[in-house]
């Protein structure tokens, strides 16, 4: 998606640059393990990149050329005892499956499912941590409802929300697969990887307390109620809020998704 978005728009990046080569790791990965041991890294955090496993997107092409590759730089990782951490998506959708809605697509939420078995069944054995979805807020409110990260969808209050339910749904679905059918085997921990931003009041007004207080959970209770709440699901005051405000500009709902009773058990706990 990015590539297929810097080389279409390469004014969307300073200098015009996009990440054909970018520091190669592909090729000096060998090399980037050398100076991770001459700093004494004992863990190595990296992403998979979704189209190198499956061209498409989908499950029914699966390049092995791929997952060699990182079959061995899991290898070579662990032969230096250095513990690799594998994020399964960061930001770089298959172009395929970005022409189909991407995360404002509901079936992404089976994309992303098939493409994590894939590779949970080749790496599960090796890898034991595990990051499913790197910094959600970034991915559907600059992605979704601004343009100022691919695919630049620009639908702000819209589409951004349907692609938090479902990322969120798409994380639980994973962490779940894992739970079910690894975790006994491999042991290993999955989780999500979330980049907040904190606020604070500028005075003790009570106006400028209940400002940051909203603005809180419109940005970090969105992603972490669900997770970490009783009840599984958005905090009640972003949901009044959208609701009020959807039914005031004439939506028959409100433009935030609900998410299902299924969803919100998936979800609570993980």
């Amino acid at each position: 998606m990015w590539d297929s978005y810097t080389h279409k728009h390469p004014e969307f990046v300073k200098d015009g640059v996009n990440g054909d080569v970018a520091d190669d790791s592909y090729h000096l990965y060998h090399r980037d393990i050398e100076m991770l041991r001459e700093l004494g890294v004992d863990h190595y955090r990296f992403s998979i990149a979704w189209s190198r496993i499956l061209p498409t997107g989908l499950i029914n092409n699966i390049n092995e050329r791929g997952l060699d590759y990182y079959d061995n730089l899991i290898d070579e990782l662990q032969k230096y005892n250095i513990e690799p951490v594998v994020t399964l998506y960061h930001m770089d959708l298959p172009q395929r499956l970005q022409d189909m809605g991407g995360w404002a697509n509901p079936l992404s939420v089976e994309w992303f499912e098939d493409y994590a078995r894939v590779l949970f069944e080749k790496y599960a054995g090796k890898v034991k941590y595990w990051v499913t979805i790197n910094q959600p807020n970034n991915i559907c409110m600059d992605g979704y409802g601004d343009k100022t990260m691919a695919p630049a969808i620009n639908m702000k209050g819209i589409a951004d929300y349907i692609c938090v339910k479902n990322v969120m749904v798409a994380h639980a679905k994973v962490y779940r697969l894992y739970e079910k059918k690894y975790k006994k085997k491999c042991n290993g921990l999955v989780g999500i990887a979330l980049a907040l931003n904190w606020a604070d009041p500028v005075n003790n007004k009570t106006e400028n307390v209940k400002a940051v207080e909203d603005y809180r959970e419109f940005t970090i209770g969105l992603y972490m109620n669900p997770i970490w709440s009783k009840e599984g699901d958005y905090p009640k005051v972003v949901k009044d809020l959208i609701a009020k405000k959807s039914k005031e500009q004439g939506f028959t709902k409100s433009r935030l998704p609900e998410l299902s009773t299924e969803e919100k058990a998936m979800l609570k706990g993980l």
